[in-house]
C-alpha cells in the first residue's frame, strides 16, 4: 500500500516538474531590469507617467541607431 502511494507521488513531481520547466517566464537580463526600474524612477520624480518615459528613451534609442 505505502509502496503504491510512494510511486503515486513520485509520478506526480516528475509531472510537476515538467509542467514548470515549460511555463516558466524568462527573466530580462539584470542590467535590463535595473534600467527599466531606474527609468520608471526617474518618471515618478519628474511627474512623467512610466509608459511615457519608456516610449521616450525607446525613441532617443532609436534615433541614436539611426545616426
Amino acid at each position: 500500500m505505502q509502496q503504491r502511494k510512494r510511486k503515486r507521488k513520485q509520478k506526480w513531481r516528475e509531472k510537476k516538474k515538467k509542467a514548470k520547466k515549460h511555463c516558466q517566464k524568462k527573466k530580462k537580463p539584470a542590467t535590463k531590469r535595473v534600467l527599466a526600474k531606474e527609468t520608471a524612477l526617474f518618471a515618478f520624480r519628474s511627474g512623467e507617467s512610466a509608459a511615457d518615459a519608456f516610449v521616450r528613451k525607446a525613441n532617443l534609442r532609436f534615433s541614436l541607431k539611426r545616426g
